[in-house]
């Protein structure tokens, strides 16, 4: 007596198959099966630009920033030069 394998039907192509895959897609920082079975052929790489992007954290600030101490008042509304003026 022979025992036939089962075969199911691939949700993308609807072409028969005795193993079928799970399709799965990035959502978050993970992977999520779609509910799609299919067969290996037919399998879709997850699309890199659906998962969410690694973010560095911002840096440290300086723990009592101050300005640097000028000797003199600077007049900030003075025009930079970079010459001297002529006698």
């Amino acid at each position: 007596m022979r025992i036939e394998k089962r075969k199911y039907q691939c949700d993308r192509s609807g072409e028969m198959s005795i193993k079928l895959h799970k399709q799965y897609e990035w959502a978050g920082d993970g992977k999520v099966w779609t509910g799609l079975f299919i067969k290996a052929k037919y399998l879709d790489k997850p699309q890199e630009q659906l998962r969410t992007p690694l973010i560095k954290a911002d840096p440290k600030p300086l723990p009592n920033p101050r300005p640097p101490a000028l000797g003199a008042f600077i007049n900030p509304n003075a025009p930079v030069t970079n010459w001297e003026p002529i006698d």
